[in-house]
């Protein structure tokens, strides 16, 4: 797994900025092309414990972005060793399918978080949807979630936030995103700590209200197709 980049130019020398392509977390900071050369092969995340392999170059070294084709594709490649079968489509991205002998109404998502991106709980097949198949968790969801991005898949049950979240160790994007989906999907302790964040800060929890609520809202414009 490579790392997120990002580069800033100053004068006339270009600096990198490693993270972890899982959780965001920053690996390494202004990093120039010299510097690069004197990395290791790999570096281990701090916070999610994940090995991130680092390219020769930092132009080889973007990461790739894992829409709902990819992942609908990759699903279908690894069916054998998923232990899986579709059984047959009910929309473009909502699958009926049997993973490990049991029947699932499947909506597919290049990312977990996506699921509240798209809105899908307002499409009139979300009330069937019991799993959600991913490339990567990165929510927490009222659904079961199958993760394709190891070779034989990763289940996490209804309710359950990936496996480096730790809901006390509050920061960073990454965080903000799967405590959002927790706000979402209704979890009991998610809304105990963002009672704890309103008397710490009332701003943070202003803030993650507005973000549940532009999140169940309803979008202008056509719904969209799952």
């Amino acid at each position: 797994m490579e790392p997120a980049m990002k580069a800033a130019r100053i004068t006339s020398q270009t600096l990198y900025t490693l993270r972890c392509p899982d959780c965001q977390q920053e690996l390494r900071s202004q990093v120039t092309i010299a510097a690069w050369k004197q990395l290791p092969s790999s570096l281990s995340c701090p916070l999610c414990q994940r090995n991130v392999r680092i390219p020769e170059h930092p132009e080889g070294g973007s990461m790739p972005v894992w829409s709902r084709d990819r992942t609908l594709d990759l699903f279908r490649m690894q069916l054998y060793a998923l232990q899986s079968t579709i059984v047959r489509p009910l929309a473009k991205y909502v699958l009926e399918v049997q993973v490990k002998g049991k029947h699932y109404i499947a909506c597919v998502e290049g990312y977990s978080h996506e699921y509240y991106l798209h809105r899908v709980e307002k499409h009139p097949l979300a009330k069937q949807v019991d799993l959600i198949i991913c490339y990567r968790h990165t929510s927490c969801l009222r659904q079961r979630v199958l993760e394709l991005c190891s070779p034989s898949g990763r289940e996490y049950e209804a309710f359950t936030a990936p496996n480096w979240f730790d809901i006390e160790q509050r920061g960073g994007r990454a965080w903000a995103q799967v405590f959002v989906g927790a706000l979402l999907a209704g979890h009991g302790e998610a809304y105990t700590v963002l009672e704890q964040i309103r008397e710490e800060s009332p701003a943070a929890y202003y803030r993650y209200l507005r973000r549940t609520a532009e999140l169940t809202a309803h979008k202008q414009g056509h719904p969209v197709a799952v």
